[in-house]
């Protein structure tokens, strides 16, 4: 930090209250209900996509997948766990083998 600089203004302090207060605020504000899996992807339009599309310039594929979480953490209390449900011979007509469990 230069001479005659501040420092930056730290981000005011929330007790778990009312952090919880505030995400109520938020979450009943969002102009979808619980049933709509796509968030905010809802506010992605074609013509969103149609400009982002103008804007490839290579064409490489980059993978945005994170690693699942399997391990138990301050920050994950209940990592994913992964369950075998069945084998092949259990499939239904579409090929599905029981149901994903996180």
């Amino acid at each position: 930090m230069n001479a005659g600089q501040s420092a930056a203004p730290r981000p005011p302090t929330l007790t778990e209250a009312e952090f919880r207060d505030l995400y109520k605020q938020l979450q009943a504000g969002l102009p979808w209900d619980s049933s709509d899996r796509r968030g905010a992807l809802n506010y992605l339009t074609p013509g969103h996509t149609l400009a982002a599309a103008g804007q490839v310039r290579f064409g490489r594929s980059v993978s945005l997948a994170a690693p699942i979480e399997d391990k138990t953490s301050a920050d994950n209390p209940q990592p994913a766990v992964h369950q075998m449900t069945g084998t092949a011979a259990d499939a239904d007509d579409d090929g599905q083998i029981g149901r994903a469990h996180v």
